[in-house]
């Protein structure tokens, strides 16, 4: 794709504070795309729920002692998760009353750090020693060692049938015919396979997060955004003019693409070939996660408070075909 601006520019808009929770750092926001109005945020040990575009919010699920922080949500339907350092949980009422439907066998496979949903309604979850799946909507779980426990697995995303997960090693793709690891952040091990690092070398620091967008990946690393046009066998370092951090966190596409970093939040301009920050009306430039909702607005985490970006007809964005060079 490529994405050009038209209208006037984002840097002449403000970020708007969401009031009503509590908690000021806030470390997800998750939109309930079945259930209009409906958004959850979470702070290290609360989740927080609106159900009226973020006009009034209430707490409905809080991590005790023993169960660690909030590291991810995930919204299905009427049902909720939310992955924990000591197992996941979920809410079929949006919230009202909860059981926890995942726990596993010694403290690596209890930190889940984040929970997917595939178009066959199969449900993944990354844990600290493996990939479980679930396929009876969290009934019962199935472990997937990839290549051995301890894999520290971190995130999963679904491109066409191909699954990719980020783990402490690298990016995995499962394709229907096993797990091949395509991006390396580690070298050691007999089973490296040197024809698939490319410019993968590069990302010495972790995998935070992957994107599918189309028939394009984008990896999120704390040594910036590589991306693959290939479904995932090859990856080059993405453009990172304009960046004001290479630690990026999260990568999302609303016609445009967004970058989260520690250092704000970025917007690409596939015009001017850069990435420009989207500062004005922000208490913090820590931001750390993102979402859009159906109008387009654009919500974010930060470490003080939730902001809202709305979406303007003067800032909408042609998508064309293909997609410009720049690498």
């Amino acid at each position: 794709m490529i994405f050009i601006f038209t209208g006037h520019a984002f840097c002449d808009d403000s970020w708007e504070p969401v009031p009503g929770i509590k908690d000021s750092n806030l470390k997800e926001v998750c939109l309930d795309y079945e259930n209009q109005g409906v958004i959850y945020a979470s702070g290290v040990k609360t989740l927080y729920r609106t159900g009226d575009g973020g006009v009034t919010w209430t707490a409905v699920f809080s991590s005790q002692a023993d169960e660690g922080a909030i590291n991810f949500i995930g919204a299905q339907g009427q049902a909720v998760f939310v992955c924990t350092g000591n197992g996941l949980f979920a809410s079929n009422d949006s919230g009202m009353n909860w059981k926890r439907i995942f726990k596993g066998i010694g403290e690596k496979e209890n930190k889940v750090s984040h929970i997917a949903f595939s178009r066959d309604r199969k449900i993944y979850i990354a844990t600290e020693a493996c990939l479980f799946t679930s396929n009876d909507n969290g009934i019962t779980w199935a472990r997937d060692n990839v290549e051995g426990s301890g894999l520290n697995v971190k995130w999963v995303e679904f491109s066409d049938d191909a699954v990719f997960i980020a783990a402490e090693k690298g990016v995995y793709r499962n394709s229907g015919n096993g797990w091949k690891r395509t991006f390396v952040t580690r070298r050691e091990g007999a089973e490296y396979d040197a024809s698939a690092a490319d410019e993968a070398l590069k990302a010495v620091k972790p995998v935070n997060s992957i994107t599918a967008v189309k028939d394009r990946i984008f990896i999120a690393a704390d040594s910036g955004i590589f991306t693959s046009i290939d479904k995932g066998e090859t990856w080059h370092g993405f453009i990172d003019s304009g960046l004001a951090s290479l630690h990026v966190k999260r990568i999302m596409s609303q016609d445009i693409l967004y970058a989260v970093t520690d250092k704000g939040v970025f917007v690409f301009s596939d015009r001017d070939r850069m990435w420009q920050g989207l500062y004005k009306g922000m208490a913090t430039k820590e931001a750390n996660s993102i979402a859009a909702d159906p109008e387009g607005n654009i919500w974010v985490a930060t470490k003080k408070g939730l902001y809202r970006f709305f979406s303007k007809p003067a800032l909408q964005l042609n998508c064309n075909a293909g997609f410009g060079s720049g690498f």
